[in-house]
C-alpha cells in the first residue's frame, strides 16, 4: 500500500459485470464530502473531490491505471480500460476495468454474492480549489485530484465515501431522530440539522444555528406542539416551555404554535422536509454522524437554495435579499439545559444511559450537570470539576484518567505504607537499615520490597538474621541480604579427595 496515497471505496455497477470477459464498470468517485482527521498538511477537514472540468485529472486513468488486490503494489491483477473514464450527470466519476483470467472467478463471487462488492480508489489530493467554513470549526476544503490506481478489496472494508462505497454505515432514514427544518416563508430559503435527540438544548441550539446560517433573525416562529416548545394547552391558552420563552425574548421573535392536528399552517416547512427526505437522504448512507451536519451544509448550498423553486420560479438564495431580517443578537444564547446529579460510588454520573467519570473526591455527592448537545460540563457551585465530548452510543462507560489520579495515588501510598510496616515488623533493626539506605541514596523502597519478598521465600526468622549480620557488615542491599540466605540455605560443600 501506497502511504502517500488517500483512499475512497467504490462500487461494481450492478449490471455492469462481464465475468466471460473479465470486464466490471465502476463508479469509484463522488462530491460526497469525508472526514478527514489530523491530516498532516491540512489538518481536520471535510474533504469534497471536485468533479468539475479541469478539477479531476484523468491522465493515469487514461493510461490504464493499474488494478490492485487490496492496496498491494506487488498483486497487479488487471489495469483500467483505457477511454472508458467519464464524469455523469450525477458527478460520479465512472470507469472500466479488465482482470487477469486467473482471477475472473472472483468477479464472479462478487456477481454472485459470494464476495464482497468492495473497490477502492487510491489518488492524490493536488490542490484546494475551494474552501467554507463548516460546522464546529472544521473547515470543508474542495480538491482538485488526481486517481492513480484502483484495488479490489478482498475483505470488505467500509467505505469512506458511502455514495459509491459498501460496508458499514449509518442509515440515515432509521438512525437520525430528529430534523429540525427551517424555511423563510418569503424567499423559500431553507435552514437544515440533524441531531441525535429532541431535548431542549438540541432544539435551542438548532434554532441558533439558523438564526446564524441566515445571518438574522425571524420575527416569527411557527412551532408544532413538541414538549420542548409547547407545554400544554387548556381552554384556549398556550402554555409555552419558560426557556424557549426566554430564547425568544432573547432573539426577539414571536412564538406561533400551530393548531393540534393542523399540519397545513406550517406548511412551507413541511414541505421543506418532504424536499429534504426525497432529494438529500433518498439513498443516503453514512459512516459517521459526523459528516451528516456538514454533507446537509454543502447540498443547502449547491442544490436546495440555489435550485429554481417550483412556486417562486426563482431561487431561495435570489429572493433572500428581500428577507427584512432582524439584526443578530451580539451574544450567542447558551443553549443548555441544567440538572441536579448524583454521583455513584465510583465518581460516575449517569446520561442518555451512558457513565462518566469526574474526580474521585466528589463520589456519592450531588453536582450540577449542564447538558449541551455536544458536550458536558459539571459543576460543584461555581467551579467546573468536569468536561466531557458527550456520546449517544448506550451501555459505556467514560473515564479521564485525572478523575482517577488521585484515587490511585491513595492507592500507591497505601500498598507502599503496608510495604513498609511489614518491612519495619521483620526485625527490631529494620528501621535503622532503612535509613541507612536512604543515606546512601539508594531506592529504599525497592530494596525494602525485594527484603520482604525474600521473607515468604526464606522465613522471617532468616531474614531477620541476614538483616541483623548485614547491619554488622555495612552491607546495604537487597542484594546482598540475598546472596547471605541463599549462602545459608544451601553452604558449600568441602572439597572431596581423590581416589
Amino acid at each position: 500500500m501506497n502511504e502517500s496515497l488517500l483512499y475512497r471505496a467504490a462500487v461494481t455497477e450492478a449490471n455492469g459485470i462481464d465475468v466471460a470477459a473479465g470486464t466490471a464498470r465502476l463508479s469509484f468517485s463522488s462530491e460526497h464530502p469525508v472526514l478527514r482527521r489530523a491530516d498532516k498538511k491540512y489538518g481536520t477537514h471535510i474533504e469534497i473531490l471536485s468533479h468539475a472540468p479541469g478539477d479531476l485529472n484523468n491522465s493515469i486513468l487514461e493510461l490504464g491505471a493499474p488494478v490492485l488486490l487490496d492496496h498491494d503494489d506487488g498483486m497487479v491483477i488487471g489495469y483500467v480500460t483505457r477511454g472508458s473514464f467519464q464524469v455523469g450527470t450525477d458527478r460520479r466519476g465512472r470507469a472500466n476495468i479488465e482482470v487477469d483470467p486467473e482471477w475472473r472467478s472472483y468477479l464472479k463471487a462478487i456477481a454472485d454474492g459470494e464476495a464482497p462488492n468492495s473497490v477502492s480508489v487510491g489518488y492524490s489530493t493536488l490542490s484546494v480549489v475551494k474552501r467554507e467554513e463548516g460546522q464546529n470549526g472544521i473547515p470543508i476544503l474542495t480538491f482538485s485530484w488526481l486517481p492513480e490506481e484502483i484495488s479490489i478489496l478482498t475483505k470488505g472494508n467500509p467505505p469512506a465515501d458511502p455514495r459509491v462505497g459498501i460496508g458499514r454505515s449509518l442509515n440515515m432514514k432509521n438512525s437520525l431522530d430528529e430534523i429540525l427544518a427551517l424555511a423563510l416563508s418569503g424567499s423559500r430559503k431553507l435552514y437544515l440539522e440533524f441531531t441525535l435527540a429532541e431535548t431542549l438544548e438540541h432544539f435551542l441550539s438548532c434554532h441558533r444555528h439558523a438564526f446564524e446560517y441566515f445571518d438574522g433573525v425571524v420575527r416569527q416562529v411557527w412551532v408544532d406542539n413538541c414538549k420542548v416548545a409547547v407545554l400544554s394547552r387548556a381552554a384556549g391558552a398556550i402554555v409555552f416551555n419558560p426557556r424557549y420563552l426566554d430564547f425568544a425574548n432573547h432573539y426577539g421573535f414571536q412564538i406561533r404554535a400551530c393548531g393540534v392536528g393542523q399540519p397545513q399552517e406550517k406548511g412551507r416547512v413541511e414541505n421543506g422536509v418532504g424536499y429534504v427526505k426525497k432529494n438529500f437522504l433518498n439513498g443516503l448512507e453514512l459512516s459517521d454522524f459526523q459528516l451528516v451536519n456538514p454533507a446537509a451544509r454543502v447540498w443547502l448550498d449547491t442544490v436546495a437554495n440555489v435550485r429554481v423553486h417550483g412556486q417562486t420560479h426563482q431561487t431561495p438564495q435570489e429572493l433572500f435579499a428581500r428577507e427584512k431580517l432582524k439584526p443578530l443578537h451580539p451574544l450567542p444564547y447558551e443553549a443548555a439545559r441544567l440538572d441536579t446529579v448524583r454521583v455513584n460510588s465510583q465518581f460516575r454520573i449517569k446520561v442518555d444511559g451512558n457513565q462518566y467519570s469526574v474526580p474521585c473526591q466528589y463520589a456519592s455527592s450531588q453536582l450540577t450537570l449542564k447538558r449541551f448537545p455536544e458536550r458536558l460540563l459539571v459543576y460543584d457551585q461555581d467551579k467546573l470539576v468536569a468536561e466531557h465530548v458527550r456520546h449517544y452510543d448506550r451501555h459505556q462507560d467514560y473515564e479521564l484518567p485525572d478523575h482517577v489520579a488521585p484515587l490511585l495515588l491513595q492507592r500507591h501510598k497505601a500498598r507502599e505504607q503496608k510495604l513498609f510496616l511489614r518491612f519495619l515488623a521483620l526485625s527490631p533493626q529494620a528501621h535503622d537499615y532503612y535509613q541507612q539506605l536512604e543515606q546512601r541514596r539508594l531506592n529504599p523502597k525497592h530494596h525494602a520490597q525485594k527484603i520482604v519478598a525474600l521473607s515468604e521465600l526464606y522465613g522471617v526468622e532468616a531474614v531477620a538474621r541476614a538483616l541483623e549480620d548485614a547491619f554488622t557488615y555495612q552491607a546495604f542491599s537487597c542484594e546482598y541480604i540475598a546472596n547471605l540466605l541463599q549462602q545459608r540455605q544451601h553452604p558449600p560443600q568441602e572439597p572431596g579427595g581423590r581416589l
